[in-house]
């Protein structure tokens, strides 16, 4: 299936299918979010999940930096990436896999796409963000399988006041 893959540029013409995609790829997490912090805490921070990370998502893409995965005219994947102010260091941002398309390197081929942009517009390093719950495992091994080496963790805690 990848011989039919191509990276190509955002437009607006992919913007449904990626909005569909950002559910789609969200809605675990979230569930998982939902289980660890409770209904009224979660609601508290994430009712509007949905619209909130979609319109994220699209204005990501929208910068020039944000690219499609298609195959045979079918967007199975997306990621954008940003570079730091001094342009040596790039970031993979948002970035997604179609359940359809899992498990055939679709993401590392989009990692590779992204890490020489970052690399021709002069960045000496890259760097992703991802979370440590259970939810964000498969991202967790996505990129370590990309040869991201070493993290610093980070946990984000909630008290009732």
């Amino acid at each position: 299936m990848k011989e039919n893959l191509e990276i190509l540029p955002y437009s607006e013409k992919y913007a449904d299918a990626v909005a569909s995609l950002t559910v789609e790829a969200w809605t675990p997490i979230r569930e998982k979010y939902r289980e660890i912090l409770g209904d009224e805490l979660y609601l508290l921070e994430f009712e509007n999940w949905k619209a909130v990370k979609t319109r994220k998502v699209l204005e990501k893409m929208s910068t020039g930096r944000g690219f499609v995965a298609v195959i045979d005219g079918e967007l199975a994947g997306f990621i954008h990436y940003s570079m730091s102010e001094d342009g040596l260091s790039g970031e993979i941002g948002n970035n997604a896999v179609s359940s359809k398309f899992r498990g055939q390197g679709i993401a590392q081929v989009m990692y590779s796409f992204v890490l020489e942009k970052m690399k021709s517009e002069g960045a000496e390093y890259a760097t992703v963000v991802t979370g440590l719950d259970d939810a964000h495992a498969p991202a967790r091994r996505s990129y370590e399988k990309a040869g991201f080496d070493r993290g610093l963790p980070s946990v984000k805690y909630y008290k009732k006041i």
